[in-house]
């Protein structure tokens, strides 16, 4: 079996847009059903520009509407940056630890990077299964081409790719 459906599933939080024009609400996905959800946002800098980038994690208790509130447990994300505008492939990793805090602030020059935030199911509040990464608008020192992934790990239950429940079901 792949690792698609074994060991994880991937959701879309924001398809690419460019984030100085509005930021991007990342849709939700329920976190029942695996252990853990990494949290991938992909960023392209185009024209320069040094605005600072500011993302916030929420949980949810629905699918849609629903209460909805800031989920302050992000202790320590991952991120990769390119030496230049483009990154080719040769970038470590930099971990970052923090006050557990439900926002992100990242401040970084004119280039491509990954960023990855570790979130845990067993850290929602009773009654709460969602999640959403949402991104601010940045401001206006370039376009900032981004998406946000979910890559949902550790499945309870494993299946065909074609058979894996849908993120919001």
């Amino acid at each position: 079996m792949q690792g698609l459906g074994r060991s994880f599933d991937i959701s879309l939080g924001s398809a690419v847009v460019d984030w100085n024009t509005a930021g991007a609400t990342g849709k939700r996905v329920r976190l029942s059903g695996c252990r853990m959800c990494t949290i991938v946002a992909s960023v392209a800098i185009a024209g320069g520009g040094s605005d600072s980038e500011v993302y916030t994690l929420n949980q949810a208790n629905a699918k849609t509407g629903g209460t909805s509130s800031a989920f302050a447990v992000i202790t320590e994300y991952y991120l990769k940056t390119g030496a230049s505008t483009t990154m080719d492939g040769t970038e470590t990793w930099t971990r970052t630890t923090q006050a557990a805090g439900s926002t992100i602030t990242l401040a970084l020059s004119a280039k491509e990077h990954i960023l990855a935030v570790p979130v845990y199911a067993d850290q929602l509040t009773d009654g709460y299964s969602y999640i959403s990464f949402d991104i601010a608008d940045p401001g206006s020192g370039g376009s900032r081409l981004g998406s946000i992934l979910y890559i949902l790990s550790d499945l309870e239950v494993q299946r065909k790719p074609a058979n894996l429940a849908a993120g919001l079901t």
